[in-house]
């Protein structure tokens, strides 16, 4: 396997037992295969040794994956990433255990792993991994996480649809965007004032043009600090505030106004 490029369709087993299947197929497949779980739960630990045992001996990055779907969660992380480049529509990791992604970007390889993805989806200490990625054409991310450490600013490209929950929303003043980004949908949901404290102290935030904007809990605080394109034409503007401290900042604006360009729809 760790000489052979192989296509994984349905599930990965390391172990040789019947509970996933792998399958692989000579030559080039155009179609893409189902969803792919990496899921080590349930295995004893003379299993999961065995595991551990097997992952060493595979050629790092020698393994490519196509799917439609890939979700892992917690060390099975750190297998995917040792092991494969991945190639896929969805790809959903979550970490919430620091020593998983200490391990995974302190390791000898440091290369990115995450190669073509449609939608990417990172949870907890997961999304650390984002500036870890080469997929230039990601159309939507999302990312939720209690906790941010200190981070590079981080090149996105051609955006479509950004989602950002709890403290992931202090990531976005380090997103850049392509000039000519058009995005679908902004999602912004912020449930305390901490994690939208940094971006307060910044005089702007350049969005641009955007469809759909959706701002929760303290992150319509933020509203008075997005820039947008002057030919925005926002199809749908919500906003959801549970206390009079969310609005606190569009209290002090001028003439309490702010510029957001043409509406169809405020909820």
């Amino acid at each position: 396997m760790s000489r052979t490029k192989v296509e994984i369709i349905g599930g990965i087993s390391l172990l040789g037992v019947e509970k996933p299947s792998v399958h692989c197929r000579e030559g080039l497949v155009k179609e893409m295969c189902g969803r792919i779980n990496i899921c080590t739960d349930g295995y004893s630990k003379e299993e999961i040794a065995q595991i551990e045992e097997n992952t060493k001996k595979i050629q790092k990055g020698s393994i490519d994956t196509k799917s439609r779907s890939i979700y892992a969660e917690e060390n099975n992380v750190c297998i995917l990433s040792k092991n494969c480049i991945v190639d896929t529509y969805v790809c959903s990791l979550e970490i919430t255990k620091k020593e998983y992604i200490e391990e995974i970007l302190g390791g000898e390889n440091q290369s990115v792993w995450i190669e073509k993805v449609g939608e990417l989806v990172l949870r907890g200490y997961a999304v650390e991994l984002l500036p870890k990625t080469t997929a230039n054409q990601i159309q939507e991310l999302r990312l939720s996480a209690k906790e941010i450490r200190k981070t590079e600013s981080i090149w996105v490209g051609m955006m479509k649809w950004l989602v950002l929950y709890g403290y992931a929303v202090k990531l976005l003043p380090k997103l850049r965007f392509h000039e000519e980004t058009q995005m679908e949908e902004l999602h912004l949901s912020a449930y305390c004032a901490g994690q939208i404290t940094e971006i307060l102290e910044l005089k702007s935030i350049w969005i641009g043009k955007v469809k759909k904007l959706v701002l929760y809990g303290y992150a319509v605080k933020l509203l008075p600090k997005l820039g947008f394109h002057e030919e925005t034409q926002m199809e749908e503007f919500r906003l959801g505030a549970e206390g009079a401290d969310q609005i606190t900042e569009i209290r002090k604006t001028e003439d309490r106004s702010i510029w957001v360009g043409k509406v169809k729809s405020l909820d």
